[in-house]
């Protein structure tokens, strides 16, 4: 009996036994060294503070249905460790029958297993990996029986050709491919089925969205167990319609022999679009050929950082900021930046990032694109000269008409000229020369001279065709270097001008004379439309708003706009006077917009419109430039 007992205390096997109730009796030297639980405090139901919480409800269950039935219980749970940790154990209890079938006794043990239940999980993450890698190639991929009948079909399958596995059954598969195809394609496979040799062939496959057949390369494959005979196929299809064309245009075949091995890699590397697959911390592990060919550059640049010398040195801070704004999130990301071509040309490109996330939403890796937007850069810059143009035309335009202003301000300080020169002349024909007269005179000359030549200047500022050129600029001075323009114009139309400066505005980035036409244009819009009221007020202001964004408003108490065309106001064409050419509010919102800013226009109470432009500030818009 002793040598019994050591036999169970020695064996790498935990070892318990029951009353015919399950109540434990008797627990092992193993199980208690195992579990830290005395022999005495495992009797009775004590045994239960081994198990896993999670654990004991299911395997109670299991136990008093096996009590009850006398049939022996198998079970996987947890055990608690001495040092607390859990493991999993394969549970095995049987029960002991006397003579007259009755249950004397329950014998149980538990095998440790957690080294097996980790291997079956690391199993599964390569199942899950390998299915995530069939479902996302851009292939179509099927599984069948050794007879060929299809048991798997993946994603990329089902969306082109409407059919299920279930679908393809017997010859349901038959209508996916095109007639002229079927009988020589159908004939190839079954000499395959039946000499167990890979089948290669390319037939056309019909689309199910629209009907339309493409050419697809198509390769089965035979998995032969350790006796030679096969236990299943795979199959693969690939679209190779861009291919055939090719081939038709070029009127020769490319040898089908190498296709196995680079077709996945050639419909990669035929793409528009340079594609760059990366690791989950960003850096990348694949190029393909279209990266390859335009930088001039081997896949051997991979090895350390050596691709960063296709990026603009100018743009590699901006890319590798982003990489670290954006690996912590997961968040997909675009950016522009320049690569260099091969012959040393730098051209710009938009690129997108997304993340591939597993099942639990983890990043597993980062897949980019990248798309050459080099014209449209230029085209977008031959559309702001044309916007510049056109602002220089409705800027020479504004002028024009205020002709009698602008002749206005120039007659003025030309009439002082004259008037002075003659008292000038008049002191120094008399018998005893005045000369300090005439030197005071003369000083008058000087002054209303330079007046006039203030006037000219600003008018040839305002009408000279020049490239913007973005500065530091106080607002209030461009505001109110734009009210001499207007002075005059408001006395004629008879206009009371008010402005209201705000204080301590910080200095804001942008081109003075672009905003003096903006301000310029909204308050000649403002007064033309007080015409027909009595009360003829018109008022500027300057403030910050809540977003400390600068701001402008031109409020005027005049006719007002009609709410539903409050938003065309700003289309281009659209206008409200008899010979206007309906384009200085569409100028203006550019101008704005070009500053990072927005224009709009709201009703005025009790009556007018006010029309509202903000422009951020210099520090926040040079960041802006810089980020």
């Amino acid at each position: 009996m002793d040598q019994l007992r050591f036999v169970i205390d020695t064996i790498p096997t935990l070892v318990w036994s029951c009353r015919p109730d399950g109540a434990f009796d008797y627990v092992s030297r193993r199980w208690s060294e195992y579990t830290g639980i005395s022999a005495q405090d495992a009797m009775g139901s004590g045994w239960m503070a081994a198990y896993h919480p999670d654990d004991i409800g299911k395997h109670q269950e299991k136990r008093l249905a096996s009590i009850v039935s006398g049939e022996p219980v198998i079970n996987e749970l947890r055990l608690r460790r001495a040092d607390g940790q859990y493991r999993w154990h394969l549970i095995h209890g049987v029960p002991l029958h006397d003579t007259s079938g009755n249950i004397v006794k329950w014998y149980g043990a538990a095998a440790d297993i957690e080294d097996r239940k980790r291997i079956e999980q690391a199993l599964r993450r390569s199942e899950r990996e390998l299915r995530d890698l069939i479902e996302t190639m851009p292939a179509m991929a099927v599984a069948a029986l050794p007879d060929g009948s299809p048991t798997f079909v993946n994603r990329r399958w089902m969306d082109y050709t409407g059919l299920s596995a279930q679908d393809t059954e017997g010859s349901g598969w038959k209508s996916a491919i095109h007639p002229e195809d079927f009988e020589r394609w159908l004939k190839l496979w079954r000499a395959c089925l039946a000499n167990g040799q890979p089948f290669e062939d390319e037939a056309r496959f019909r689309r199910a969205s629209d009907g339309e057949y493409r050419w697809f390369w198509t390769r089965g494959v035979p998995l032969v167990d350790e006796q030679g005979n096969v236990t299943g196929w795979y199959g693969l299809g690939l679209d190779i319609q861009d291919r055939k064309t090719a081939e038709q245009e070029r009127e020769r075949l490319l040898q089908l022999e190498r296709q196995a091995e680079r077709e996945l890699q050639l419909t990669i590397d035929t793409i528009p679009a340079i594609v760059v697959r990366h690791r989950r911390d960003g850096s990348p592990e694949f190029l393909n050929q279209t990266w390859r060919t335009y930088t001039g550059l081997s896949q051997d640049s991979l090895q350390g950082k050596r691709w960063a010398v296709s990026v603009h040195p100018d743009d590699l801070p901006k890319v590798e900021a982003a990489w670290r704004a954006h690996l912590p999130t997961g968040q997909p990301f675009e950016l522009e930046q320049r690569i260099r071509r091969a012959d040393g040309e730098y051209r710009w490109f938009l690129s997108r990032r997304v993340p591939l996330r597993d099942e639990n939403g983890q990043v597993i890796r980062w897949y980019a694109a990248a798309h050459d937007i080099d014209d449209q850069k230029r085209a977008e810059r031959a559309l702001q000269t044309a916007q510049a143009e056109l602002a220089h035309v409705t800027r020479v335009t504004t002028l024009g008409e205020m002709s009698a202003s602008i002749a206005h301000e120039i007659n003025q300080p030309l009439a002082a000229i004259v008037t002075n020169a003659e008292a000038i002349l008049r002191l120094l024909s008399r018998d005893v020369p005045d000369l300090p007269e005439a030197q005071a005179g003369v000083a008058d000359v000087i002054k209303d001279a330079r007046r006039a030549g203030e006037v000219i200047r600003r008018i040839r500022d305002f009408s000279k065709k020049a490239q913007p050129q973005m500065m530091q600029l106080d607002i209030n001075e461009v505001v109110e270097e734009a009210a001499k323009f207007i002075r005059h114009e408001a006395l004629q139309h008879g206009v009371t001008l008010q402005f209201e400066f705000a204080s301590d505005l910080p200095p804001v980035r942008g081109d003075r004379i672009q905003l003096q036409q903006v301000v310029v244009n909204l308050a000649v819009n403002g007064m033309e439309a007080m015409t027909s009221v009595q009360d003829r007020e018109l008022i500027v202001r300057t403030e910050r708003d809540q977003s400390d964004r600068i701001l402008v408003a031109v409020a005027d108490a005049g006719v007002g706009i009609e709410p539903e065309n409050l938003d065309r106001v700003f289309a281009a064409f659209h206008t409200t006077k008899p010979g206007g050419l309906g384009m200085g509010l569409a100028i203006c919102r550019s101008i704005i917009e070009a500053h990072g800013g927005r224009l709009w226009v709201d009703a005025n109470v009790p009556r007018g419109t006010i029309f509202r432009f903000t422009v951020p500030a210099f520090a926040a818009a040079t960041s802006e430039v810089t980020g």
